[in-house]
């Protein structure tokens, strides 16, 4: 009984040692692979990071050109309104000289 306990146990042994091995041999595979796969994630990061930065600048230009056509905007109402009005004086005035001229 003794000796079927001491080689089980030695039994047990043997397989927590090739156990111990596998799983420095699967620690050394996961090392090797984040090794491989950190720098690839990195170039996408840096990728990722340009793109999302060449999109802020072309939000920023059309910010900028939103802005700038709705100025024009604002000052062509502007002079559309000055230009009703002169016209709108401009009716006036001949009418009072067609006025005048009849009279």
């Amino acid at each position: 009984d003794l000796a079927n306990s001491i080689e089980a146990t030695q039994q047990l042994q043997q397989t927590v040692d090739a156990l111990r091995v596998d799983l420095s041999a699967a620690n050394d595979q996961i090392h090797i692979l984040k090794m491989q796969q950190l720098p690839e994630a990195q170039k996408k990061l840096a990728i990722a990071e340009d793109m999302l930065s060449a999109a802020n600048v072309e939000l920023e230009s059309a910010q900028h050109e939103l802005r700038v056509n709705h100025d024009v905007i604002i000052s062509t109402r502007d002079a559309l309104v000055k230009a009703e009005s002169s016209l709108q004086t401009m009716q006036t005035e001949f009418l009072v000289i067609r006025t005048n001229e009849q009279v």
